[in-house]
């Protein structure tokens, strides 16, 4: 009986299966996408091989920053809840209410992360573009852009914590 021998891609994907699975849990991808991505980080690892300097880091390192490179040019996908099919009502008035919802905690981001963060997510522009339009440097946008998700899910956490002691106080009044 004669081994067959394994795709390298196989190998490769096998190796750094763990840094898919991180890049699809941090980028919320189902497995489609995150192969779809990985697959374009591959070819841009085989064709900017020659920039890995093994004196900088180690060959995973370097892979995760080529992974977040290209997930980061990749353009966002539109908001919608998960799960939902695209002919139900409910989904759409579901839909409509997350999107407001988001649109409003966007909205109270101070005024350079608002702005950023419309101008990538809502209007789709390159971060160059941004950078140009704002008279930023483009590390500034990819700041502005890393730190908003936190900045979102602290005012998200002040807005439920406040509507959660609101309806404790309702109750005790009842």
């Amino acid at each position: 009986m004669s081994e067959k021998t394994p795709d390298p891609s196989d190998l490769l994907l096998r190796e750094y299966q763990s840094l898919v699975d991180q890049l699809r849990r941090a980028r919320r991808l189902d497995e489609e996408a995150a192969l779809d991505l990985v697959h374009d980080a591959f070819v841009q690892v085989y064709a900017s091989f020659q920039n890995f300097d093994p004196a900088k880091g180690e060959f995973r390192g370097w892979l995760w920053g080529v992974l977040k490179h290209v997930a980061v040019k990749r353009r966002p996908a539109p908001l919608k809840p998960e799960g939902a099919s695209e002919e139900s009502p409910l989904a759409d008035l579901v839909g409509e209410e997350v999107v407001k919802f988001i649109r409003a905690s966007v909205a109270a981001l101070p005024e350079a992360y608002r702005r950023t963060v419309e101008m990538r997510f809502y209007e789709g522009k390159e971060l160059a573009v941004i950078a140009k339009e704002l008279g930023v440097p483009l590390g500034t946008v990819k700041a502005r852009l890393s730190r908003a998700p936190d900045m979102l899910r602290q005012g998200m956490t002040v807005q439920a914590t406040t509507a959660r002691m609101f309806l404790e106080r309702k109750k005790k009044r009842q």
